[in-house]
């Protein structure tokens, strides 16, 4: 394919250049021994990478297989790399990464399963899970001031008085961790004390 007239800068950032690169950085593979595979110049390698060029299908389809991932995922279309798909399924359909589903299978052979299971249904592990997820989302800017109800003033001030307060964003992040790990710390013990009944 022709050279690509934008600059490097540009093209670089597009999905397919930007995933070659970081495989090619986490396998630890050279230009060469890519193109010896793909079958092409290791420049053709090198003109892929910064986006430069664009390799036809049958390379892609080479260096896919070199690197053992999905054309999929080197073309940006889906963030998982497995070839598997059962576990390409489950990540579409939990929106959970590869990773976290290889996690989920060590845990049953580590037998942790049971354990596990107890744990998602606890309603206070989905509190804690709750909290982090509303302090992730939060979005706060620095210097950011937040109005907080009375019920969440007073888990910072314990018995502050006031219908509302005006609330730094450091003290706001506080009070999500604080319950976050209030409500993880209920889930172990109720789970414990189930599993010991």
């Amino acid at each position: 394919m022709a050279r690509q007239k934008n600059a490097t800068y540009i093209t670089e950032q597009k999905p397919f250049p930007k995933r070659l690169r970081e495989l090619m950085f986490e396998k630890k593979a050279s230009q060469t021994d890519l193109a010896k595979y793909a079958e092409c110049t290791r420049q053709a390698i090198s003109l892929y990478a910064s986006g430069q060029s664009t390799p036809d299908i049958d390379i892609i389809k080479k260096i896919a297989a070199f690197f053992d991932v999905t054309t999929d995922y080197l073309l940006g279309i889906t963030d998982e790399q497995t070839k598997d798909i059962n576990v390409k399924a489950l990540c579409e359909e939990l929106g959970l990464t590869e990773l976290a589903i290889d996690r989920l299978k060590q845990f049953k052979y580590m037998g942790y399963n049971s354990i596990l299971s107890k744990m998602i249904y606890n309603s206070s592990f989905i509190s804690s899970l709750s909290q982090m997820n509303q302090l992730l989302t939060l979005n706060l800017k620095e210097g950011y001031h937040a109005i907080v109800s009375k019920a969440d003033s007073e888990e910072i001030s314990r018995g502050g008085k006031g219908e509302a307060l005006i609330i730094d964003k450091s003290v706001i992040e506080n009070v999500f961790i604080f319950k976050a790990k209030e409500s993880m710390a209920a889930a172990i013990d109720e789970v414990v004390k189930e599993m010991a009944d």
